[in-house]
């Protein structure tokens, strides 16, 4: 069974244990002191398995997969960490117990960091100035846990005056992150109805000439999802014309900018049309 499925199902059966000891908690427990640990339990799996299924998205699509594994342990790290601190309490001195504490902080800031930057990368933003954006949120979120670090291990060395200046300018990093986090959707939406809102010069489904590559029958399928008549292979075809980072179509494009934007097109991305000049040569008849 590959890898990825093991995963996600694994995270499946820890959300529903979670599920189940919560419940159990919930209803049978009572008030006492062993059943709360239970509940609380049961929370820091579920966030667990949350932050898990998050990065194991972005895994799935192929993005930044070093950096979701390494999200992946961190989180492990803290919820591991977190669970010896709730089941241990008492049994550990209180060094070794704020030790623990501080590192599974850490280890959770940076899962969630590592995370957020992954689940970003997903929208396929066009252009600059929209990539602009999301960088920035990643960047701005990266500097509001990188402040509150080292701000946990060190605070009793920091004078007082300072703490504020360090609180003032990690809310400030914040809600830029904040707000960059919640715009970048947002833009990827109105990217996509600009591309949508200008007309294809071709219908959204057309018939394409292929090959199928099992049986090797030469068939005309419409674009989209389709099958091969003769073996049943599923089929879907995609046909995207080009277009201007602003989301412009590019077809007969006449010059070198874009009408919209004003950006310079690659010779690459240019539309020129088939002229005898330009026919493909016919082979030689024998």
């Amino acid at each position: 069974m590959h890898i990825r499925i093991v995963f996600l199902w694994s995270m499946i059966i820890s959300l529903s244990l979670a599920a189940l000891m919560g419940i159990f908690a919930l209803v049978f427990g009572g008030d006492s002191w062993f059943a709360q640990r239970i509940l609380i339990t049961a929370l820091l799996v579920g966030g667990f398995s949350i932050v898990a299924l998050m990065a194991a998205v972005v895994i799935e699509r192929k993005r930044l997969v070093p950096l979701m594994w390494c999200g992946i342990g961190c989180a492990g790290a803290a919820l591991l960490g977190w669970l010896i601190l709730l089941w241990g309490d008492g049994v550990m001195d209180w060094e070794i117990e704020e030790l623990i504490l501080k590192s599974s902080m850490t280890a959770a800031l940076a899962a969630i960091g590592l995370t957020h930057a992954g689940l970003m990368f997903l929208p396929k933003l066009y252009a600059r100035w929209r990539q602009a954006v999301r960088t920035g949120a990643i960047v701005a979120t990266g500097i509001t846990l990188g402040l509150i670090i080292p701000f946990m291990w060190f605070e009793d060395m920091i004078p007082y005056d300072a703490e504020w200046t360090i609180w003032r300018t990690i809310g400030v990093f914040a809600i830029l992150g904040s707000a960059g986090t919640i715009v970048t959707p947002v833009l990827w939406k109105l990217q996509s109805i600009q591309v949508h809102a200008s007309a294809e010069s071709i219908p959204h489904r057309v018939l394409v000439g292929i090959t199928c590559p099992r049986c090797q029958t030469e068939a005309m399928l419409k674009t989209g999802g389709a099958k091969c008549s003769a073996c049943g292979l599923k089929i879907t075809i995609d046909v995207e014309e080009p277009r201007c980072v602003c989301g412009y179509l590019l077809y007969q494009l006449q010059g070198d900018r874009c009408p919209e934007c004003g950006r310079t097109i690659a010779d690459r991305d240019r539309w020129a049309a088939r002229t005898p000049s330009n026919e493909p040569t016919p082979p030689p008849v024998c």
